[in-house]
């Protein structure tokens, strides 16, 4: 991950952790204001969701709301996720 990358991450973690839960449009909007450009912020919001740092939550297309998960949480889901591929 370059530097660009990890900066943008930090941003993005630290609105989240500032707010709750934040709609999309005013999350990449607040951090492409700090930092990088709108397809990189949204890739990195992307891949927060993929990792299980962040939970994404849609309730329609216009409607997308981001919150950080609580770490223990993450982990049971992660494992959960885990035991489900060896098992199947």
């Amino acid at each position: 991950m370059d530097k660009n990358s990890e900066i943008i991450r930090t941003e993005i973690i630290r609105i989240l952790n500032e707010n709750g839960k934040t709609r999309g449009t005013e999350l990449a909007k607040r951090v492409i204001e700090k930092v990088g450009n709108e397809k990189i912020v949204y890739r990195e919001i992307s891949a927060l969701v993929e990792s299980g740092e962040i939970d994404k939550k849609v309730h329609s297309r216009a409607h997308i709301v981001y919150e950080l998960i609580n770490l223990s949480e993450s982990v049971n889901n992660q494992l959960k996720n885990l035991h489900m591929v060896t098992s199947n």
